[in-house]
């Protein structure tokens, strides 16, 4: 095998070469290349040189780069320099000479992954999960590691960004969840966020999870699930039963007249097109392998996580989600793209605790210290009213909390729609314009009046923003 095409002594001189001719130059090179850039070992001790003699006086010389090397170590040949300054070299090339440096860097790194599977793989005593995991994450660290450490084009993204922000003539930063007061308050989805969504059990957060998904798809955007209760089928069906309106029961037992059946089938083949993509594992070594498959192959919108309590892993449950909620925040963050993860809710808080003891996630305090948002939905209804409604076909009302929202502008709350029949949700400005409040009303006077226990309205009515 021929490994000098991994590394390119042309560009490395060149690029020296540049520098020690037009040392205002360096500017541009601050936090693009490093040490390990260089292949050639003085080449390497010259980089090293100009970064040193830079940081002290912002400026440099090819006889305070020989000095500085000399100072390191004095047996050191340092004719070389003016080899490189003789030589011919572009300034208008310099950001040719960088990009072949990181490509040849990266090559190395690869290479040096590849060797690393080799002799892994032949260690039987290492499971082949463990080796496929970590050299995931190593290759994803290869692509993620070119990000700048300095503030010196900081500026210049953030000029970028709002530029691109202003011509696409958006509302929010981020993408919509298709509930307008939701956007509202968190600038809509934005990239890294961790968002902890939390509901009691059966309270329909994997619907209301899997409408956003549809809004996300309906957008253009991709989305990855991992789906721990629900299969491939499972997910599908259930999206398109949010675009048809047609409950899932029925499309699953084909009680569909043939358009009807055409029409769900165009809509699943849309979102086979989207490239949006399903895991059910509920292992945590394997949806760590697919959140770090996915960040590097498929660069999905956003994840989808349904959900935190019903990982398994080594360790015992509230230690795991620990490592969960730790390893998600990082991550997130470092590949730019954002996740909903649904919770179970605290007891107390599941129980209509005082509201000093609820909106806390199950389990574990880290998950609420990880989160960048946290959002717990608490039902309007009793568990009576709740069938009542579903065998009625009437929209359930709940309270969307949002405690917690480091990417926002504020805290509060947000009133949500579900129609149990069409599994649709929608925000107060949504259900208005789509359903109609007259029609919700006369729905509502129609059901019997059942007595239970005050409602969460009730409890939560200072909250109201």
């Amino acid at each position: 095998m021929d490994i000098t095409t991994l590394h390119s002594p042309s560009s490395e001189d060149s690029l020296l070469g540049t520098l020690l001719s037009k040392p205002a130059l360096y500017i541009q090179t601050i936090g693009k290349i490093t040490p390990a850039h260089f292949h050639n070992e003085l080449n390497r001790k010259i980089w090293v040189a100009m970064v040193d003699t830079y940081s002290k006086s912002e400026e440099f010389d090819i006889i305070s780069i020989e000095q500085a090397i000399k100072d390191k170590d004095k047996n050191v040949d340092t004719t070389r320099l003016y080899g490189l300054v003789g030589g011919y070299h572009s300034s208008a090339g310099l950001d040719n000479y960088m990009d072949t440096l990181e490509d040849k860097y990266r090559r190395r790194e690869m290479y040096e992954i590849a060797l690393g599977i080799t002799n892994t793989t032949v260690e039987v005593d290492i499971a082949v999960d463990q080796i496929v995991h970590d050299s995931l994450e190593k290759i994803t660290n290869v692509i993620t590691s070119d990000e700048d450490n300095t503030f010196a084009n900081t500026i210049y993204e953030i000029e970028e960004k709002i530029d691109e922000f202003l011509e696409s003539g958006d509302e929010f930063l981020g993408m919509s969840t298709g509930i307008h007061s939701l956007d509202k308050m968190l600038d809509g989805i934005q990239g890294g966020q961790f968002i902890g969504f939390a509901a009691y059990t059966s309270q329909g957060k994997t619907w209301d999870a899997l409408n956003i998904a549809y809004n996300l798809i309906e957008q253009g955007k991709k989305v990855c699930f991992i789906t721990l209760e629900n299969s491939k089928a499972q997910v599908l069906t259930r999206l398109a039963s949010i675009h048809t309106g047609i409950s899932d029961i029925k499309i699953k037992k084909g009680r569909m007249t043939d358009l009807e059946r055409l029409d769900v089938r165009e809509y699943m083949m849309k979102v086979v097109a989207s490239g949006s993509t399903v895991y059910t594992s509920n292992n945590w070594n394997d949806i760590k392998n697919a959140i770090t498959k996915e960040s590097v192959v498929n660069k999905p919108d956003m994840f989808i996580l349904d959900y935190l309590q019903i990982i398994t892993g080594d360790k015992e449950p509230v230690r795991l989600l620990e490592d969960i909620s730790g390893y998600l925040q990082n991550t997130l963050i470092s590949i730019g793209i954002p996740m909903l993860a649904l919770s179970q809710i605290s007891n107390a808080t599941a129980n209509g605790a005082t509201k000093e003891e609820v909106l806390k996630f199950k389990g574990s305090g880290a998950v609420g210290a990880s989160v960048s948002t946290a959002i717990f939905k608490k039902s309007l209804h009793d568990r009576e009213e709740i069938e009542l409604r579903r065998q009625e076909g009437v929209p359930l009302e709940s309270w969307w909390i949002v405690e917690k929202n480091r990417d926002g502008d504020y805290t509060g709350r947000i009133k949500t729609y579900f129609h149990p029949w069409s599994h649709k949700l929608w925000g107060e400005k949504e259900f208005a314009e789509q359903y109609g409040i007259d029609r919700y009303l006369k729905q509502v006077e129609a059901l019997p009046i059942v007595a239970g226990e005050p409602t969460l309205a009730e409890i939560f009515s200072e909250t109201d923003v």
